[in-house]
């Protein structure tokens, strides 16, 4: 059995990093990363390169890793630096097959993260730690982690990956389906609400980009979106905990406020 449990300095860390948390074009321009060639990269089919990471994983009898981020988000940028330090590549190049898929603009691609039982990508980057066999997720309950990847320390990267096993993979219980029926139903509802927040997300992104400048009506958006985002992943994780100890249904859903721009 896996034994990912946040220690509480990384839970310390995550905390301070959210109450310091700028927009992501903001943060991609004052993050002092360098402007190495990215690894995210456009591809005009992405469900291809999740067909080879998974290929090639198979062939090999190791892990598939899978990177949902983007070059202009610094956790994504410093998720892919820290890959290059040599112990944990020497740890990854070892245990896993790695793609990193371009997400652009907050480009829809729930198409990938459906395949594994997620219904979106929460964060960028998004890790997905799969099981190339039977196509399992993993890391379904840690996922949350890598959304603050610029500020997870090193050392919680190689005690993360080094935990993975191709050899001796845990695959995570299935739901009951009264469970899974509710839970799904609530995600997919959640997750096109998301999807609908990335897209009003996008006009001020590009504008930023063009002009060097951000609004302060954009700032507030961001941090409606990502404080849904986060919300509704940790939200998602206790219903899944609630379901794996059979609590009785029909489950607690939890609710969200309206955005602000949908009360204009």
């Amino acid at each position: 059995m896996l034994k990912h449990l946040i220690s509480l300095n990384l839970l310390v860390v995550l905390a301070l990093s959210v109450l310091t948390a700028f927009p992501a074009s903001v943060e991609a321009k004052d993050s002092g990363h360098s402007d190495t060639q990215s690894v995210y990269v456009a591809n005009d089919n992405p469900m291809g390169q999740v067909d080879q990471v998974l290929k090639k994983a198979k062939d090999e009898n190791k892990l598939a890793l899978i990177v949902l981020g983007a070059q202009w988000c610094h956790d994504s940028r410093g998720f892919a630096e820290k890959f290059e330090t040599p112990k944990l590549r020497e740890i990854i190049d070892k245990r896993f097959q790695t793609v990193f898929i371009d997400v652009g603009y907050y480009n829809d691609l729930r198409s990938i993260t459906q395949r594994f039982g997620q219904a979106h990508y929460y964060a960028t980057p998004t890790v997905l730690v799969v099981d190339p066999q039977s196509e399992s997720l993993i890391n379904g309950e840690t996922l949350q982690i890598w959304a603050m990847a610029d500020s997870v320390p090193l050392s919680k990267y190689t005690e993360y990956f080094s935990e993975f096993d191709p050899g001796n993979v845990s695959i995570p219980a299935t739901l009951g389906a009264a469970y899974k029926a509710q839970i799904s139903m609530f995600e997919q509802f959640q997750s096109q609400r998301l999807m609908d927040a990335y897209q009003q997300l996008v006009p001020g992104m590009l504008a930023e980009d063009q002009s060097g400048q951000v609004t302060d009506e954009f700032i507030n958006q961001w941090k409606e979106v990502r404080g849904f985002r986060s919300q509704l992943q940790k939200d998602l994780q206790k219903l899944y905990q609630q379901a794996r100890q059979r609590a009785p249904l029909p489950l607690a859903l939890p609710t969200y406020d309206e955005f602000s721009w949908n009360n204009r």
